[in-house]
């Protein structure tokens, strides 16, 4: 995959091969978290919903590797227990892929690629394959690890006051409406890096917890 096949890929999964083994653990498990949330409407058993919230939590050393093994049996549990439709068996076997308990990414990439799979499942059905809706899990993925082939380094002048308190409220409330107030905290702050601001004020933009962007500033990987 090349570098313009990467910013205008509408599949997540060719992109998900590039990147199998680049990006930390907590980036690719946030990024199944993100299209867990996607489908949140359709994972009605609380004990998927649980995985994924621990798994989010897990990403971010909040709870231990037990407390998450405990989540995704559970997790297994609600799939083998599934009697609903299938979209919503798909979801749950998608909360249940993000929440497996490991943390060395050769395993985790293949969980992260069935996460994915089974969320567009539950989103689109078995026609996923052809829908253009596919655009905005790729979204997803460029807002958790931007360009691999064009890495930005953030400068320590930009890491004001105003900027960190805005991206720790980001992250924290998940407010990716304040996105555009960052970018303009950030200019403020003598960036102009056009890959920076143009993410914070796409309006067209998907984020998910894990963005590069919010993650660069707070400095988590």
């Amino acid at each position: 995959m090349t570098e313009a096949e990467w910013l205008a890929a509408d599949d997540p999964m060719p992109m998900l091969t590039l990147i199998r083994e680049w990006g930390s653990c907590r980036k690719h498990r946030l990024f199944g978290c993100g299209c867990c949330y996607r489908i949140w409407h359709l994972l009605t058993d609380p004990r998927s919903r649980e995985a994924v919230e621990c798994a989010e939590r897990y990403a971010d050393c909040q709870i231990t590797q037990q407390e998450l093994s405990a989540a995704h049996v559970g997790a297994d549990r609600a799939v083998s227990e599934w009697l609903g439709v299938f979209r919503s068996l798909a979801a749950c076997s998608a909360a249940k892929a993000v929440a497996r308990p490991t943390n060395f990414l050769n395993k985790l990439a293949p969980s992260i690629q069935q996460t994915t799979h089974y969320a567009l499942l539950a989103e689109f059905g078995d026609r996923y394959t052809f829908r253009p809706g596919r655009t905005q899990h790729s979204a997803l993925l460029r807002c958790t690890f931007g360009n691999p082939f064009r890495p930005v380094t953030f400068d320590p002048q930009w890491l004001t006051s105003d900027v960190l308190s805005l991206a720790r409220g980001i992250y924290d409330d998940r407010a990716f409406d304040r996105m555009p107030i960052l970018a303009d905290a950030l200019q403020d702050a003598g960036c102009e890096n056009a890959d920076v601001l143009d993410h914070c004020r796409d309006p067209n933009g998907v984020h998910v917890r894990g963005c590069w962007v919010v993650d660069c500033v707070l400095g988590k990987s």
